[in-house]
Formats: C-alpha cells, structure tokens, sequence
C-alpha cells in the first residue's frame, strides 16, 4: 500500500550546462496548486510546474534521470548537476506499483478541468489529475515500469504513469534544506546505474 516516504535520499536536479547556470532556489520555483495533471502539471497553460529530480546516485552515475537521458538521446551528455536535500518534514507519495497509484487516486485523484481531446476522444480517463495537497510524488524505477499503460499486470483503462520514464520525484512545493552544486558532469552514453 502507497505511503507517505518517511525521509527520501538526496534528489539530483540536472539541467543542460547551456540553458540554465543558476542555483535552483525557492523564489524560481513554481508551485502546483489546485487540480491539475500528474504527469506534467501545467503542460496545457504552457507553464513549467513543480520540479523534476531523481534520487541522487553519485558523482560519476548522478541519477537514473540523466541515464534515460543519454540512452534515448534526449539530452546530454553534459548536465549541470545540483545535489538537494530533502526537508525531512516533506510529505512525499511513493508509487511502487499499480496498487500504490490506485491508492493515491483515491486519496488525491480529481475530475479533469480540462475538455482534453486524444484521436478523438478524451484522454484525461488514463492520465490522472490530482488535487495537490502534498509536497511531493516519488514514483520508484519499479513503479515506473509497473504503472505504464501497456503494463500487463495493470488492466484496460487504469491510470498510467506513462511517460515518467524512469525513477523520479515530482515536487509540488519546494522542500528542500541545501542545493550543492557538482558543476557540469559529463555522462557516457551506455554507462548505467
């Protein structure tokens, strides 16, 4: 059953060494507020919310985040890496598997505010909208796998995580007590966590 994480390790936030060279700090942080998509909250206003990491793994691995990154040719292989530590008191949501996100739904899950439209049809029955009132959602490398709409081990017209991609936090609210900076770290295509 889904809990609320007692206390998540460091989170690594990576950027392109090109686009973006501040500190990430809570006055550049956007909160989610109300009801909006879990997936990517406020990608219909145009809007970047909420912010993005995965668990910190190490200097020369930094995060499963930046390996999805370089295997799909996404970005990289140079990020700016920052280290945050987690505010123990952060109320975050970890999702394991298809019961834990099931369970969260029914804690968190809202009607779709939007008329969103998908070859034809509504696609807001598959990806979930929530009312944020945590701080945060982890979804770890095995919910990600376990959570995606084609899983098998989940039924027709489940909500689906589809699109994180790998192991990641989704933070609502900032929630954190130090950001560090690595500077540029540099990623070989194929090395793996």
């Amino acid at each position: 059953m889904a809990t609320e994480v007692a206390r998540l390790a460091p989170q690594a936030w990576c950027r392109d060494p090109e686009q973006d060279t501040e500190t990430p700090r809570p006055e550049r942080f956007t909160d989610v507020v109300g009801v909006d998509g879990l997936n990517k909250p406020g990608r219909l206003e145009r809007v970047n919310r909420g912010l993005w990491t995965s668990t910190f793994l190490g200097e020369e691995q930094v995060s499963n985040w930046v390996h999805w990154c370089t295997s799909e040719s996404f970005a990289g292989p140079d990020f700016r890496v920052w280290t945050l530590d987690v505010d123990p008191a952060a109320r975050v949501w970890e999702i394991d598997d298809g019961d834990d996100l099931d369970a969260f739904m029914r804690e968190y899950g809202a009607p779709s505010p939007y008329e969103v439209h998908h070859l034809g049809g509504r696609a807001d029955g598959m990806f979930p909208y929530v009312d944020y009132e945590i701080v945060g959602v982890h979804l770890t490398e095995e919910g990600q796998w376990r959570t995606r709409g084609m899983s098998l081990d989940r039924p027709v017209n489940a909500w689906s995580l589809y699109g994180w991609d790998c192991e990641s936090t989704l933070w609502l609210r900032w929630a954190f007590t130090d950001a560090t900076s690595l500077g540029v770290v540099t990623v070989k295509e194929g090395d793996t966590p």
